[in-house]
């Protein structure tokens, strides 16, 4: 007989746990799994049929209302789902209010580090609350799975890392000449990103060596005007693609200056491309970093560091400098999505005993 899971994540949009909720589904032994989902607001028409392919049923409730609380009680009682799976603060209060009404299982994914993301979202005050009332709600859950080990640390109470995986790909066969090389960017516009210094590192850069070395920006985001405004004549901005490292180039290198990651699924995509990656030096990029040695390379939030950690990968801004066959080795062991889904099937199945 099937395992009846009910996920439930706040929107179906290009963002980590809407990607890790696919690659999770994708994976899962479906003879085994009768997967539904249900989500509160907003979707994109790609992920939405990417879902349905592998979903029994999507459900779509009405937002943050009373009234979503209430579908989701009676979808719950319709469906009798042996456990529900929930992603983010609003489904974990939602899912929450199920556990205190029902018996059925409950358990949670968190994406990130709660206390820093909430901390840069929201100011002092807000992050404080909601990650008191966030942390002590998981705390009643029959499971809690973090992506990392830094977002694991700040919980305070027992947990289970697992790490984010995607899919094998076809490898790009690495170059990169003098002139030619591009850095590239994946991932939504936001002030956590750090796209500023990115884009004011490779100008300095580029003035420092005569180079012509161009940044490509894939996403959307509210901080897309400020940084068009700043950006200078080697910066492109090429909008939200589904899968943008069908674009990208065999001479590129993935750079993520971001402040805060859970654990970011544009870096390990890249690797998993043969890709380098250029990486600032937060928690869960040294977690890649131990697993991934070759072929990634950290930087303080300083450009000395940026370019250094650039001449590292690039040396004299010439060939690249790293082992490809190594570095895919690595990623295949850690972190490929049927590796992610196989330790979630364990979960699903021990949190019934």
């Amino acid at each position: 007989m099937k395992t009846k899971v009910l996920i439930f994540i706040p929107s179906i949009v290009n963002c980590g746990p809407t990607n890790v909720v696919l690659a999770l589904i994708e994976n899962l032994e479906l003879d085994n799994f009768d997967v539904h989902l249900v989500y509160l607001w907003g979707e994109n028409n790609i992920y939405l049929d990417l879902l349905k392919r592998k979903c029994s049923k999507i459900y779509k409730l009405q937002g943050i209302s009373v009234k979503s609380l209430i579908s989701l009680f009676k979808l719950v009682i319709q469906l009798q789902p042996a456990l529900i799976h929930s992603h983010c603060l609003i489904p974990d209060i939602f899912t929450y209010f199920l556990k205190l009404t029902s018996d059925v299982k409950v358990m949670s994914t968190v994406h990130c580090n709660l206390k820093e993301d909430y901390k840069r979202e929201y100011g002092k005050l807000k992050s404080n609350l909601f990650f008191f009332i966030h942390k002590n709600i998981l705390k009643r859950f029959h499971k809690v799975i973090t992506v990392s080990e830094s977002a694991s640390r700040c919980l305070e109470f027992k947990n289970e890392t697992i790490y984010n995986g995607v899919n094998k790909n076809t490898i790009k066969k690495v170059r990169g000449l003098k002139g030619e090389c591009n850095l590239v960017f994946v991932g939504r516009l936001i002030n956590r990103k750090n796209l500023k210094f990115l884009i004011n590192a490779l100008f300095n850069i580029n003035q420092k060596y005569g180079s012509n070395i161009k940044v490509y920006v894939y996403g959307d985001g509210p901080e897309l005007s400020n940084l068009k405004n700043m950006a200078n004549v080697n910066v492109f901005f090429l909008g939200f693609r589904a899968n943008p490292f069908n674009e990208i180039s065999s001479n590129s290198i993935l750079v993520n200056p971001s402040l805060s990651e859970g654990m970011p699924m544009s870096v390990i995509e890249a690797i998993s491309y043969g890709i380098p990656a250029l990486l600032s030096s937060i928690h869960s990029h040294q977690e890649i970093k131990k697993h991934v040695d070759s072929g990634v390379e950290l930087f303080q939030f300083n450009y000395d560091s940026f370019e250094k950690a650039l001449l590292s990968l690039l040396p004299d801004l010439m060939e690249m400098n790293f082992n490809q066959t190594e570095m895919i080795s690595q990623f295949n062991s850690t972190f490929t999505s049927s590796v992610m889904s196989l330790k979630y099937q364990v979960h699903y199945i021990e949190i019934q005993k």
